[in-house]
């Protein structure tokens, strides 16, 4: 029930309902982001353009700061188990007592200045999963799904679920648009073969 009411509100992008509310204020980023396991990220929808195929993404805990809630994190990219890149990251939660959907921000560590804002769609003990921006719906912009190393082989059907909601949705858009696209198309060329059909020799 819990899984429902949670793939049903996060997909739709608000909760308005006191019971929803209710429901969604136990979404809490905190136990995945915290976990001192290491993290994978398990699925992705076709709108995160930053991972492919044959990567492995993962991400090893370093410790956290009390004073200022953050965690410190590694986020590691290995290519076919050849080449490995990695970079250090922040950790911080916004909006996580008040707001839904409370926004995990990420920031890279001795590196770039600028922070990623990512939505959190939904997590528990076994999963996060993160719209892939701040800006626009989840269904267009995408969604990645991460899960503690404990929960990796023995995946859960609640997470698995509210995934797979968010990404047929961010699908279903994106084969709309693209059929629109091809109708007007294929209606700008039966224009032109009208046009030139009633145009006089």
């Amino acid at each position: 029930f819990v899984c429902l009411i949670a793939a049903v509100s996060a997909g739709k992008g608000d909760a308005e309902d006191f019971d929803e509310m209710s429901v969604l204020s136990r979404v809490n980023p905190w136990k995945v982001v915290n976990n001192t396991n290491r993290v994978y990220l398990t699925k992705w929808s076709a709108g995160n353009p930053m991972v492919g195929s044959s990567f492995c993404v993962s991400s090893m805990y370093l410790r956290y700061i009390s004073s200022n809630e953050t965690v410190y994190r590694t986020l590691e990219a290995s290519y076919n188990t050849s080449s490995k890149t990695s970079l250090n990251i922040s950790l911080q939660v916004e909006g996580f007592k008040d707001d839904y959907p409370p926004i995990l921000v990420v920031s890279i560590l001795y590196i770039v200045v600028e922070k990623l804002e990512l939505p959190v769609g939904y997590s528990d003990t076994k999963c996060l999963i993160l719209a892939n921006s701040k800006n626009g719906d989840i269904k267009r912009t995408g969604c990645s799904m991460w899960m503690p190393e404990e929960y990796y082989m023995k995946r859960s059907l609640c997470c698995d679920f509210i995934f797979f909601s968010f990404a047929v949705r961010r699908a279903y858009h994106t084969n709309y648009q693209s059929a629109q696209k091809v109708a007007q198309r294929m209606w700008l060329q039966l224009r032109r073969l009208s046009v030139s059909r009633n145009t006089p020799f």
